[in-house]
């Protein structure tokens, strides 16, 4: 088996993907092992693990059911989704 070092972008990714699902062991040690050298990388997991957290204390804290079922306008929608388009702020 070959092991090299992943770049940033695939860390990036990964990272985000944990937040959802389990990533394989040999994943897992490679995310780690970019961590040890990369400071951008090592800031990037924080910040990602940060809001997360952030997020599911927000939701615990609502009452339950506050929040389900409501969705964006699609006026609201498009406009975002334009502004991704265009690498604007919505």
């Amino acid at each position: 088996m070959r092991w090299s070092m992943m770049s940033c972008k695939d860390v990036s990714a990964m990272v985000s993907r944990s937040m959802e699902e389990n990533l394989s062991f040999m994943d897992r040690m490679k995310v780690r092992l970019h961590l040890l050298f990369c400071e951008a990388c090592s800031r990037f997991e924080r910040q990602v693990r940060f809001m997360d957290r952030a997020m599911k204390d927000c939701s615990d804290r609502m009452p339950d059911g506050e929040g389900e079922g409501k969705t964006l306008s699609e006026d609201a929608r498009e406009r975002i989704r334009v502004a991704l388009r265009e690498g604007k702020k919505p």
